[in-house]
């Protein structure tokens, strides 16, 4: 026994030391853009951004040209990037970028994940009683249709009876809703929006023709209409329209930091480097011509089979990294949800009616809520509930890889599976024969003697197969851990088509790795089962324990996202 924790403690090691190997996660270091004139380098930056040393801005990094990944996956460019570099380059400190969900960026900097906000986000009224903004640019909403433009789309008003995707959380949405309201109210038929969470969903659902247009910023509209691979295949769908300021946000209670940002805003177009940054990207509000005669106006996406390949099969750090998190994440979360599934069996059992209120309570709340929403709550709630982060970036001289968001995600998912290993095992302890409990009792055995010594030991034999089952879920329910920006496979994959805006490679890439992993832990299983059934019947009460399972336990045939 004691054998076998030791090599479970090796085990968890190992990872951890691969994890310190494997670097950061939600963090990226800016590159180098246009270089600070001398003008810049007696800009003061806020007392704690320079005992920091670092500089953190929350970014949306799929909305290219102003911010993407390169090839690599880990590299964040673009003009937002290029900014934030020059700003953190004034300051004299480093400038770094936490990959965070469009629609959560004002409560990630409102729950101090970062200290501002750069991500091509537009300054409205709305937004203003929340954060403060400093303006650095000016952008025009755009659409974007099929090359030809079938549906004749070149205003918003074109949109009624149409379809149109959108990005969560942006001014698009809110420009597109209220147009559907008023093309409703004069009697016509609304706009049919569809929103999604990343902005290069958004986009490939008009390269898939599962919408009429797609809405986004003109730059954005006039970078992807550039782009070789898209050649021929889309066009602009009229001017841009309305141009409005877009900002670096920041916290009203953060002080000094409005007038520092703005002082080096300035600098920026006093010494030309916004013009460089601005020119390097090309955020014009210019009309990108229609694709010359005899283009091919049918083009459509295909599978790319060097792209799979090159993602899938080319080892990097920031693969083997994500592939550790995942590990790493699945085991602990299941330890976690193992002994609090235990506890609340346990509890649940009690003749302590407050104890086995306070089990009840807790299997209710996390068995009838979403597991997603459990760890958006986790990550961003209750830091602004506390007032305090308790999950930062980092913790001391522990990797990233481990940090905050790590710690966040894997406590929820955890959290949620003890609610179902608790079912589970209280169906284990009522398979063994009470008669066994009595026998220990009279024996002069304690409860908890009986409990660890007597039951429990024969309830494994019917704990243990939907227990691997729980496991191979867990593998697969890890990649919700990407809405709070953990570098798992998922948010590996979708940093990936970020940039190249190729979704379907990455993601069969990272299915590869799931079915790899999920295969490799279905034949350990197998053999953890063989150890634990080795000569021993089943005897009419664990059946109808087993019975009682099936309705319990989930399947590895489940979805781990649909909990």
């Amino acid at each position: 026994m004691l054998g076998s924790r030791a090599r479970a403690l090796g085990l968890i090691g190992t990872i951890v030391l691969l994890v310190s190997a494997c670097g950061g996660t939600t963090a990226t270091t800016a590159p180098e853009g246009p270089s600070a004139a001398p003008i810049a380098a007696t800009l003061a930056a806020p007392d704690r951004i320079k005992s920091a040393g670092a500089l953190v801005f929350c970014t949306d990094v799929s909305f290219a040209p102003q911010e993407f990944y390169a090839a690599d996956g880990t590299t964040a460019q673009g003009s937002d990037i290029d900014i934030a570099g020059q700003i953190a380059r004034y300051w004299g400190v480093t400038a770094e970028i936490d990959n965070t969900p469009f629609d959560v960026v004002i409560l990630a900097l409102q729950a101090k994940k970062c200290d501002l906000v750069i991500s091509g986000m537009n300054v409205t009224a709305k937004r203003q009683e929340q954060v403060d903004f400093v303006d650095y640019l000016k952008v025009g909403q755009g659409l974007l249709v099929l090359a030809g433009n079938p549906k004749g789309i070149h205003t918003l008003d074109d949109l009624s009876g149409k379809s149109v995707a959108v990005q969560l959380g942006t001014t698009n949405l809110d420009a597109l809703t209220a147009k559907s309201e008023e093309l409703q109210a004069a009697g016509k038929a609304p706009i049919d929006i569809k929103g999604y969470q990343k902005d290069t969903d958004a986009f490939s659902q008009l390269g898939l023709r599962r919408v009429d247009a797609y809405s986004t910023d003109s730059p954005v509209v006039a970078y992807y209409t550039s782009l070789p691979d898209n050649a021929g295949k889309f066009e602009v769908g009229g001017t841009p329209i309305s141009p409005q300021p877009i900002g670096i946000a920041m916290r009203k209670d953060d002080t000094g930091m409005k007038a520092a940002v703005t002082t080096a805003v300035a600098a920026m177009l006093a010494d030309g480097s916004m013009a460089a940054i601005v020119q390097k990207w090309g955020i014009t509000e210019g009309v990108v011509q229609p694709p010359a005669p005899g283009a091919d106006t049918n083009a459509r996406m295909g599978f790319d089979p060097k792209e799979f390949l090159d993602f899938t099969f080319t080892w990097r750090t920031v693969l083997i990294g994500a592939l550790v998190t995942t590990m790493l994440m699945a085991v602990l979360a299941q330890l976690l949800g193992i002994g609090l599934g235990l506890l609340a069996a346990l509890g649940g059992r009690s003749r302590n009616r407050a104890v086995k209120r306070i089990a009840s309570i807790y299997v209710w709340i996390f068995r009838g809520t979403p597991v997603l929403v459990q760890i958006a709550l986790l990550y961003y709630g209750i830091p602004a509930l506390l007032g305090f982060d308790p999950f930062p970036k980092q913790y001391g001289n522990l990797p990233e890889l481990i940090g905050g968001a790590f710690l966040a995600a894997t406590l929820a998912l955890g959290i949620n599976e003890g609610a179902y290993m608790s079912e589970i095992i209280r169906a284990g302890i009522l398979s063994v024969d009470p008669g066994q409990a009595e026998a220990a009792k009279s024996l002069g055995m304690t409860p908890g003697k009986t409990m660890s010594r007597i039951v429990l030991p024969q309830a494994m034999r019917v704990i243990v197969p939907p227990l691997g089952n729980e496991f191979n879920n867990m593998l697969k329910t890890t990649s919700l851990a990407s809405v709070v920006g953990v570098t798992e496979l998922l948010l590996l994959a979708q940093n990936r088509y970020g940039g190249t805006f190729k979704p379907f490679e990455p993601l069969i890439g990272i299915c590869v790795y799931y079915l790899l992993l999920t295969t490799l832990w279905g034949l350990v299983q197998k053999r953890i089962e063989r150890k634990f059934g080795a000569g021993l019947s089943r005897s009419e009460p664990e059946k109808g324990a087993l019975s009682r399972l099936a309705g319990i336990g989930r399947s590895t045939s489940q979805s781990g996202g649909t909990r």
